[in-house]
């Protein structure tokens, strides 16, 4: 087993926490207010930082290691289908966790600073700036089961931004529940947060 440099483990680890810090609480919690997904973004970033920072120092058998990988790979929550955005970010955390674990003694300096900032600055521009202009998406339960007909759409349109104060400007029928008289709703909104 090699010798742990624990400094090289701080430093590397103050990195991967700054970065996933900035990507996850000021890039994607602003615009989703989704704090239960928080938890998940932090404990996976950690988790794959320390178990790849632990396999570095030891010797395994490449079988052992390729099934250990295996286990992460079919991972997956069997209780609630993940958003894809929400399963692009925790990809992306889990990602950061493994470049920073497994980076090198020598890439503390430059290297990793680069490759942390340049991951940091791709998600705020795509997904802070660029996408940000593009528009929210927000799924809503319509009870309204007369409104959702095509002639009506102004009318539908125009309820909507009244009832949530959105500057909603397209909408998309996802689903229609007759049974239960009401429709699932995807709407597309500018400069808006969610209530």
């Amino acid at each position: 087993m090699a010798q742990y440099d624990f400094v090289d483990i701080g430093v590397r680890l103050v990195y991967n926490a700054a970065t996933a810090f900035l990507i996850i609480r000021c890039v994607y919690f602003p615009r989703e207010r989704k704090q239960d997904y928080l938890f998940t973004f932090f404990v996976f970033n950690f988790m794959i930082f320390f178990v790849c920072t632990f396999l570095k120092y030891i010797l395994m058998d490449i079988g052992f290691a390729f099934g250990l990988f295996a286990i992460f790979s079919i991972l997956r929550y069997r209780t609630e289908t993940i958003p894809i955005r929400e399963m692009s970010y925790q990809f992306l955390v889990i990602t950061l966790g493994a470049l920073n674990g497994l980076s090198s003694k020598g890439t503390w300096h430059p290297e990793l600073i680069l490759l942390n900032l340049t991951i940091l600055v791709l998600v705020m521009v795509l997904d802070g700036m660029f996408l940000n202009r593009l528009g929210v998406s927000q799924s809503v339960r319509y009870e309204k089961i007369n409104m959702i007909q095509p002639s009506r759409r102004a009318e539908l349109l125009a309820d909507l931004r009244a009832r949530t104060g959105l500057d909603i400007t397209s909408l998309r029928i996802n689903r229609i529940d007759f049974l239960n008289d009401s429709a699932e709703i995807q709407v597309f909104y500018r400069n808006g947060r969610h209530a």
